[in-house]
């Protein structure tokens, strides 16, 4: 029986420790958390096409589906969002160029499009 513990009681520690530091380094984690806070965080694969981008600014969340012509499947042409949480705050439109200027740094040739709800020319 002691012997049983001895071995149970390593492993059980070793998983315990590693189901918190997955936790911890999740990066869902550190999305969540700076929308809390009301900044900006861009959670993204860059090297995966298919995959959705989610973005956060000011308490709102946009999900972007990412398009690319058929021909280069590297390059992303197309970056269409749509809000899915919405906010108490108005954005401005300096704070949806700012959204744009951080999205083509990671995406240079991409087109961005808004969805029809926001206001873009509000000051």
């Amino acid at each position: 029986m002691a012997l049983l513990l001895k071995i149970l009681l390593p492993i059980g520690c070793f998983f315990l420790c590693w189901y918190f530091m997955s936790r911890l380094f999740h990066p869902l984690r550190a999305f969540r958390q700076a929308r809390r806070k009301g900044t900006f965080h861009l959670l993204d694969t860059p090297s995966n096409i298919r995959q959705n981008l989610l973005l956060t600014y000011k308490k709102a969340v946009y999900e972007g589906e990412k398009y690319s012509e058929p021909g280069k499947p590297s390059h992303v042409n197309w970056i269409v969002l749509t809000l899915t949480k919405p906010t108490t705050e108005e954005l401005l439109s300096l704070d949806y160029e700012l959204m744009e200027s951080r999205l083509h740094e990671h995406y240079p040739q991409a087109q961005i499009q808004w969805p029809p709800c926001t206001k873009r020319n509000s000051l």
